[in-house]
Parts: C-alpha cells; structure tokens; sequence
C-alpha cells in the first residue's frame, strides 16, 4: 500500500469518483442502499450509503471500502439527538442495530459490564437489575444505546454522579485504518478520557464497558410543584438539590394558567397566551430517588401517599414507592396518553454556585426568554423546559460538563416542544423551529458566557454556536485531537462530518506537524499490528 504524509497523516492510495451502490456492496460483500435517513423531529436529513452490518468483520470491510473511495463514514444512533453529528450527504451511514453477538458481558470481581452497541440501554438496565448490579448515572431515555449515550456525554440525572460517560472503563473499536483496536481505562489512561466523549470521532465502537455498582433499594418519589416554589425559589431550589441523591424537573409550560387565559390563547390565531400569563405560576413535574438503609424494606413497587416540606415549610403531597436502583434510574417521565414527537431541542450546561445564586440567574434568564417567545411567536402544543443536575468529573477531554467552577456541580438545562403536527402559524413548521431554537439559545448565550450545549443538542445554523464551543472549550480541542492522532485512530478524519472539521479545524491544523513528524513510527506501528 502506497503512504503519504498529507496534512492529516497517512492516507492510502484512493479511487476517484463517487461509488455507486452495487460498487459498495460488491467491495464489502454484503448489501447497503441508499437512503435518507432523518432525525427522530424529521427536521434534519442526509441521503447516506446506509450500511447494516451484522459483524466486526463487516464494518472493517466497510472501513477499508470508505476510504478507498474517500468516503466519510458516521454511527447513526436511536437518531435522539438534534445536533449537526450525523451523516454528512453522499456519504456512508453506519446502523449498528444488526450487531449480532453476546450483548451484555459481566465481570462481577471487577464490577464492570459490556453492552454491544446493538443493546438499548432499556436492555441494559434489565441486565443489571437480573445481576444485581447498575451504573451508577445513565440517560433517562430508554431507547439510546450505551454507545450513543457516552459519545454525546448524555446527562443523568444524579447530581452526586457525572454523565454517563464518566463510567467509560473500556473500548473496542474499529478505527480508521479497518484495524481492530482494545483499550482500558488501567492501560490507556490517556485514549479512555479523550473518547469516552467522542461524538464519533475515535472510530466505530461496537463494545463498551462500564463501570458498575452493587444494585440496592431506592425510594423513588414523583410530584407536582409550582415554578415559584421550587425553580425561581433559591433557597427552596438548594435544599432540594442538595438532600436529593437524583434529581428530574419536568416544567410543563402552560399548565398553571387560568381559564380565562387557556380561552384566550385558544381563541389567538397563533396560540399566543395573554399578558396576564406568567411561567412562574406553572408547574413542575418532580422526580427524585435516594438510597434507602434499611435493609427490611423491599424493591415491590406499591405506592404509597406521603407529605414533604421545603426549606421554606411549604407542604407538598407527593407519591412514593420502593424499588432498585436499576429500575429508578430511568425516571419515567415520558408519560402520555398519546405519543408525542418532539420538535427540537436545545440543551445547556451552566456552573452552579455553592449558594445556588449562578443558577437562580440562569433560570431566571431562562423563564423571561421563553415567556417572552410565547407570547410573541405562539405557544407549541406541548412544551416541556427539563432541568437536572450533575457533577463535573475531571478524566473527561469533552465533556460538556467542564464549564464547572470550584463547586464542581453543573445545573443542566432545557426546553423543547413536542406536537405532530405543530398547531397552525403563519409560519412554515421548520422555519418556526428554526426561529424559535435561535431565539431561545441566543437569548440563553447572551446572559451567559459560561454556557456550553449538550453535543447531541444544538444547531449550527444559531448564531455564535460554532464560536462558543471552541472558545469555552479551548485547549480541550487540542488535547482530544493530540491524543486520537497519538492513538492512530483517525489521523486522516474518516469518521468526521463537515461541521466537526469545522469546529476542530484549528486544533486539526495546530497538530498537523506534529502528526507528520510521526510518520515513520506510526508507519511502523501500524504494519506491526
């Protein structure tokens, strides 16, 4: 094979020209189409090669055709995420829901568990709960799987535990030169923090271990409480967060407002809610769990009625029961009687202080640029702003927790509608969203300049977006890009899409000497292995 030091390392001698489908599929021996693939909001949309592999030996072969025809390669997850990290056109879509093979792998003395990236993390959680064991903070939605949910440093919703990711133990993947490639957080220390946040970036990962705990009873407890009792109350807030081991907050918008004002929004020719309408005077959907010590009771799930009192000795009736810790960690929060699509969302991370004053700003912020938006633009048919918190874990390159101050404790935060179809406007729907998702991350990043998006929640069409991940993520860009190169895992960008290169440019460009000046080693390496 011919290797030349271009300015992202070696690349191997290509064919011009783009491939069609029969060409693909004859190359890697099994059938791929063409398709367009969406985003679950059918808002985002590429025509891709769609690829279903069904072994490792398939997508090394789909690697290798990739880059003989200088094709971009990229996973396609449960398509839960809004952001700009799928498949760029004409190029190749990777589906990993065929995975064939053991799904779950437990190593009970070292308390580590493995899912194949064809398992949900429904199914994962089910698996825990048959061994007695969990991870400790997971994505409330049941139908990621472990890959997607790490890559994008999908939230959980412990405050005492960080995303996801932080649990990242061990990696197996294909990388970029169709070579399959093991790590471990005790060997490679340096690989595992760079790409247990990777958005796709460090190669196909078809196997991920976690990290896991012993399994045990959780009161779980479920609630409503007013905006102004709980959010826009500091002190009541703190309290809360603080003697809580998780914590959900599902705002649901409109649901505190007067007859007389439902009539009137009703009655608008866009659904726009009178002046008299506040947020404050909603209400919250409330989930929390917390360990129990006493070992008498048992996980049977059978509610029960019971009163909590905040900080401030406003009584509150809430609804509890026992179960495991597995079965908690979901937070069932998604209830409805008919299913509902989300629209699109935008999600942010923003330090909390120790007294809780930077997020009782941020909330407030929040609420006036929502309030504000409803009632110039319309109210959608269902509208939920969530609210969790988390802490900041130091070994994680990417995580979009890093924005943590001292305190190391992140307030997560976001809003999203949720109709099909979206009630009648004088807008298009996609315009709509468009000008809605601009209008409330614009008015969030203008009060607040330590903000970074959730990577699986942002649009690169809002103004400033592209300029506020590279500015609060600074030498973390670098230092993810020194370590993937170091790692000859995708020296050449395989597994990128044009808005990654966009936004790693710089950190691409800045390394590039480095990465030539290590072309006979890797070189070497490379033909080792």
């Amino acid at each position: 094979m011919l290797w030349f030091c271009s300015t992202l390392l070696f690349i191997p001698m290509v064919m011009c020209g783009q491939p069609t489908v029969e060409e693909l599929s004859h190359l890697i021996g099994y059938d791929i189409e063409l398709k367009t693939i969406w985003d679950t909001a059918e808002r985002q949309k590429a025509e891709v090669f769609w690829a279903r592999p069904t072994s490792v030996e398939q997508i090394q072969k789909l690697v290798l055709a990739a880059k003989k025809f200088e094709l971009h390669v990229r996973a396609v997850g449960s398509k839960h995420s809004w952001s700009p990290i799928y498949a760029d056109n004409g190029n190749i879509a990777l589906d990993l829901s065929q995975l064939e093979g053991k799904k779950f792998t437990i190593d009970k003395d070292r308390m580590l568990v493995s899912s194949l990236a064809s398992a949900t993390i429904e199914e994962l959680l089910k698996f825990k709960t048959q061994h007695g064991v969990t991870i400790p903070s997971v994505s409330n939605v049941d139908i990621p799987t472990l890959q997607g949910v790490t890559a994008t440093s999908a939230h959980g919703s412990i405050s005492k535990e960080g995303p996801t990711s932080t649990f990242v133990y061990g990696l197996d993947l294909v990388d970029s030169s169709g070579r399959v490639r093991h790590f471990n957080d005790d060997d490679d220390k340096d690989v595992i923090s760079a790409c247990k946040v990777h958005v796709g970036m460090c190669g196909i990962i078809y196997n991920t271990t976690v990290k896991v705990v012993q399994d045990r009873v959780f009161k779980f407890t479920k609630a409503d409480i007013k905006v102004s009792d709980l959010l826009l109350n500091q002190e009541n807030r703190k309290d809360f967060v603080m003697n809580n081991y998780g914590v959900l907050l599902l705002w649901k918008t409109f649901s505190g407002a007067t007859e007389a004002e439902i009539a009137a929004k009703e009655e608008d020719e866009f659904k726009r809610p009178p002046n008299t309408w506040r947020a404050a005077n909603d209400y919250t959907g409330v989930w929390t769990m917390n360990p129990v010590e006493d070992a008498s009771i048992t996980p049977d799930k059978v509610e029960f009625r019971e009163t909590i009192k905040l900080k401030d000795g406003t009584s509150i009736q809430v609804t509890s029961d026992y179960r495991w810790a597995s079965e908690s960690i979901l937070f069932p929060a998604w209830v409805a009687e008919v299913p509902i699509t989300l629209r699109w969302n935008v999600a942010w991370a923003t330090p909390e202080s120790e007294d809780f004053s930077a997020g009782q700003k941020t909330l407030e912020n929040y609420f006036n640029v929502i309030e504000a938006n409803i009632k110039r633009l319309g109210v959608y048919k269902d509208a939920f702003g969530i609210i969790r918190w988390l802490s900041h874990k130091e070994d994680c390159t990417l995580c979009h927790t890093k924005m943590a101050n001292e305190f190391k404790l992140m307030m997560e935060i976001e809003w999203t509608p949720a109709c099909r179809p979206c009630n009648t406007h004088f807008m298009d729907e996609s315009v709509r969203d468009k000008l809605w998702s601009t209008q409330f991350a614009t008015g969030m990043m203008s009060n607040n300049s330590r903000i970074l998006p959730h990577w699986g929640k942002y649009y690169d069409y809002i103004p400033g977006m592209v300029s506020l991940l590279k500015e609060n993520y600074g030498s973390s860009f670098d230092d993810f890009i020194k370590i993937r190169n170091k790692a000859f895992l995708d020296p050449d960008n395989t597994f990128m899409n044009s808005h990654l290169k966009d936004l790693f440019h710089d950190a691409i460009v800045r390394n590039t000497e480095n990465t030539c000046a290590t072309q006979n080693t890797a070189k070497h390496e490379h033909d080792e292995i």
